[in-house]
């Protein structure tokens, strides 16, 4: 199995368990002491979240990538990759929320909010603490809680951040300027958020192991066409809502969407989400990395149909006829295809 099926499955089981624990009551901070023994026994399991396929992209501070969510946005779960110095203003976050470390050191800063809020645009906070979340331990928020967040060591961290609601659908979360308060504003309204990647030799094995899976290509034809994966279903992503639906009805299919490492596939990804699937990954690298690893591209379309004739042509001798004979048996009305 996959390190992305193991690590799905693994979300799964721990996205339910944490919605037995917080979905049928007002969740409080024993609640959320429950749900941080659940988040820290998943972050644990390190092997099932390898640096290399959670990422920061260069000349960004962190990248948010997508586990799990609920198909009301609810319960909503992402690895927060951060680079080293990245740092958050104090923010809240308007629903309940756990933070577990899976690698490397996050420190927090807790704050309370003191002012009434009867001054639009404007507030104090106090701090009421602080703790380095890393691997083994973790924090939790009540909807008003505020913190900040500072990468601390030398290399990439990632941190997993379990929420009562879709971070896209969390409009009204604000950040002051400063630790004391003062002014705040709209703190993230339209978060960028990710998949996660899988590499080259994951992705071979996972074509051979009978499991579904679906291999998208979000590029053009025309380039699709150029150089290809042999199993790869061209899907641009200029047509993606016309031929998905068509391609993958089943929403819980595993899918692989692959590109020239040019954005699309990711882009893909979040419209992909948007529809209900949530089995996603895309190819490390784009089309080039698969190449780079020592696999076969191929040019044309239609491509395994073509070779699957051309085998049965060569594996059993199919006879060959010239156009005169074809002509022939035509005209003599012969019972022929």
């Amino acid at each position: 199995m996959s390190v992305m099926e193991r690590r799905a499955d693994a979300v799964n089981r721990t996205v339910e368990e944490i919605r037995r624990i917080a979905g049928t009551k007002d969740v409080t901070r024993a609640t959320l002491a429950e749900v941080e023994a659940v988040l820290i026994e998943l972050a644990g399991q390190s092997e099932l979240f390898p640096p290399a396929q959670f990422p920061v992209t260069a000349g960004r501070g962190g990248n948010i990538y997508h586990l799990a969510e609920d198909a009301d946005h609810s319960f909503a779960l992402y690895a927060s990759a951060g680079a080293a110095g990245k740092a958050q203003p104090p923010h809240n976050h308007t629903t309940w929320a756990v933070i577990s470390g899976v690698h490397g050191d996050e420190h927090n800063v807790f704050y309370a909010r003191t002012d009434n809020g009867a001054t639009p645009g404007r507030g104090t906070l106090r701090k009421t603490g602080e703790r380095t979340v890393r691997r083994g331990n973790a924090v939790a928020f009540l909807p008003d809680d505020f913190h900040t967040i500072e990468v601390h060591g030398g290399g990439p961290t990632l941190h997993l951040h379990m929420y009562g609601r879709s971070l896209e659908r969390l409009p009204d979360r604000v950040y002051f300027d400063s630790p004391a308060g003062d002014t705040y504003k709209r703190f993230m309204a339209k978060p960028e958020i990710f998949a996660s990647l899988v590499e080259a030799r994951e992705l071979k094995a996972m074509l051979t192991d009978g499991r579904e899976l679906a291999l998208l290509d979000m590029r053009e034809e025309g380039v699709f066409s150029e150089r290809h994966l042999l199993f790869a279903s061209s899907l641009p992503l200029s047509r993606l809502e016309l031929r998905l639906d068509a391609l993958v009805p089943r929403r819980s299919t595993r899918i692989a969407l692959c590109d020239d490492d040019d954005g699309l596939a990711q882009r893909a990804a979040a419209k992909l989400r948007a529809f209900g699937y949530r089995s996603i990954a895309v190819l490390a690298g784009g089309v080039a990395a698969w190449a780079a690893a020592g696999y076969e591209l191929f040019s044309g379309v239609n491509v395994p149909s073509k070779a699957f004739g051309e085998f049965v042509e060569h594996h059993d001798d199919t006879p060959r006829l010239p156009a005169a004979e074809v002509k022939a048996k035509l005209d003599a009305g012969d019972d022929i295809v």
